[in-house]
């Protein structure tokens, strides 16, 4: 019933585009909008176009409409238009036409592969920080909602960044109230409804990322002193640090039936979530430059072709299709 009905608002779609489409498949379903894999005939592109659904204010639409079709960065999904169209229930649609990124997101990625090489990581995770960099310093927005499924992999294995739903227009340092995004990736001053800098708190989300995709799993599951993980940072010692890191250790083995006896994070690695994860804001990485510097971050990158040998010959050992 659902493939029957998106169906139909796909027709009415390109009956109200001036482009010829031909419509492929339903990607995706999210709680605001539907993702439809669908070929640019004019230009033999494939493009995806994120329908809003009908309970999505205009206002919101116009508003992610705004700031992402501003943005212009090789890290950024780009966005090639908007329009809109009535379904045959007569109901009023928006839809954004994007890029599409062949290799689907970095959540998928995380799920197939259990977790990524650190050198893949590391590729990836330089590419966001360009990404991040590009919004924070040149077009001052913040994204709101830095997350694996908001990551996508084009057939290069780039990262390409989308979901413009939460971002915001702000100045620098600016301090703003409004909560949004996913509990997960909060903030320990967003948990607590603190006035916070949505910079800083797309860097810490950043950083729930990245270990994310070294471990296969989430640091914690919310940055508050309910839980019990993340309260080791809260107290913040060296000792309670070292609790968190070993107890990781642990699940590590656990989760793969094998262990390492130098452990599976480095020093280096170690020292740079622990400060993109810090209780108190002023103890994290006060911009991306500077993010740069540490230590794990100025290790030798990979080519973009090496990263496609690296996930090939994996995914030849894991029976996945790249």
């Amino acid at each position: 019933m659902l493939v029957i009905f998106e169906l139909e608002e796909m027709s009415a779609l390109l009956e109200a585009s001036s482009t010829t489409w031909t419509i492929k498949r339903l990607v995706s379903s999210g709680s605001t909008a539907h993702i439809i894999l669908a070929v640019d005939t004019d230009e033999s592109k494939e493009v995806a176009v994120k329908v809003f659904k009908s309970e999505v204010d205009s206002e919101v639409v116009n508003r992610e409409a705004d700031i992402h079709g501003s943005l212009s960065h090789p890290n950024i999904l780009e966005m090639k238009g908007i329009c809109s169209f009535t379904t045959p229930r007569s109901e009023s649609k928006r839809a954004l036409v994007l890029e599409y990124a062949s290799r689907c997101d970095l959540l998928d990625h995380i799920q197939d592969y259990g977790r990524l090489p650190q050198a893949v990581a590391h590729f990836f995770f330089h590419q966001m920080l360009d990404a991040l960099e590009y919004l924070h310093e040149r077009a001052h927005v913040s994204h709101g909602d830095i997350k694996p499924e908001n990551i996508c992999i084009d057939d290069q294995f780039n990262i390409k960044l989308t979901d413009f739903g939460h971002a915001k227009r702000i100045g620098r340092k600016e301090l703003i109230t409004d909560i949004q995004g996913t509990p997960e990736y909060l903030s320990p001053e967003m948990h607590k409804k603190e006035s916070y800098d949505p910079d800083q708190s797309d860097l810490f989300a950043l950083g729930i990322t990245l270990f994310a995709m070294v471990a296969g799993t989430l640091p914690f599951e919310s940055a508050t002193q309910e839980d019990g993980l993340y309260k080791l940072f809260i107290e913040g010692n060296l000792e309670n640090l070292e609790e968190f890191w070993e107890i990781h250790e642990e699940m590590r083995v656990e989760n793969f039936g094998f262990s390492c006896p130098q452990g599976f994070y480095s020093k280096e690695f170690r020292e740079l979530i622990n400060r993109m994860l810090a209780y108190d804001s002023k103890q994290r990485f006060e911009s991306i430059s500077e993010l740069k510097k540490a230590k794990w971050c100025q290790k030798p990158l990979l080519q973009s072709k090496e990263v496609q040998g690296l996930m090939e010959q994996i995914s030849m050992k894991k029976n996945i299709k790249v």
